[in-house]
């Protein structure tokens, strides 16, 4: 029986390791990409596809823009002080199974998604990076620890979509001791992509030309793709 996340455009292996980590108790996945790659559109499918009765599952956006039944969704208002953080940290007293952060902007909001991670929560959320890797850097940069950053995260998910046309998604999952360590010893976004490709990634510019070659689109778009 097929699911809405069958129709995201995910190879067999990455729709594999997606559904892993959504079985997880507890990490952070991050959707991230350019200004209408479809990340939101992403982070809604993964959530719909484990919106059961059992799963108390709230979202935090800016704004909310699609309404999911059976989900408590609140959305953002600056002017009266209701934050990111500020929603997030009610949240967390109800103890959520699953929370939905819009997206992350700032260190305070990264770090109470990254805690909430490590202490039996799963966390879906976007950033704006150039590639999956990225993501790691991002999140360091803005002064969270690396030990932190290595514990909580489970998977980036790197996508550039294009109306009508199939999205091209670059999955790296930070399960292995391996990456784990890498981050923890401040690797570079270079050493993280390379690391990831040796454990199974498939890095989008190999897909953008495996799609050019099956006829699925056209150079001119795989070059857009090729020069992020």
């Amino acid at each position: 029986m097929h699911s809405f996340l069958d129709a995201l455009g995910f190879t067999a292996e990455e729709l594999a390791r997606v559904r892993g980590i959504l079985r997880s108790p507890n990490g952070l996945l991050l959707a991230t990409g350019p200004t209408g790659s479809g990340k939101t559109t992403t982070l809604y499918t993964l959530l719909d596809s484990i919106n059961t009765k059992e799963r108390n599952i709230i979202t935090v956006e800016d704004p909310v823009e699609y309404q999911l039944p059976g989900i408590t969704q609140v959305q953002v208002n600056h002017a009266i002080g209701y934050t990111f953080e500020k929603i997030l940290r009610s949240f967390l007293r109800q103890d959520p199974n699953v929370m939905l952060v819009g997206e992350i902007r700032d260190a305070e909001t990264a770090d109470i998604a990254l805690k909430a991670a490590v202490t039996g929560h799963l966390v879906l959320s976007s950033l704006h990076t150039n590639d999956a890797a990225g993501a790691i850097h991002r999140l360091l940069s803005m002064g969270l620890p690396a030990y932190l950053v290595a514990a909580a995260a489970r998977l980036a998910c790197h996508g550039i979509g294009y109306v009508g046309r199939r999205p091209i998604y670059e999955i790296l999952t930070v399960m292995s001791h391996m990456m784990r360590a890498a981050i923890v010893s401040d690797a570079s976004p270079e050493e993280l992509k390379a690391l990831a490709i040796r454990e199974g990634m498939v890095p989008m510019r190999r897909k953008a030309l495996q799609y050019v070659a099956e006829g699925v689109t056209s150079i001119e778009e795989a070059l857009v793709v090729m020069f992020v």
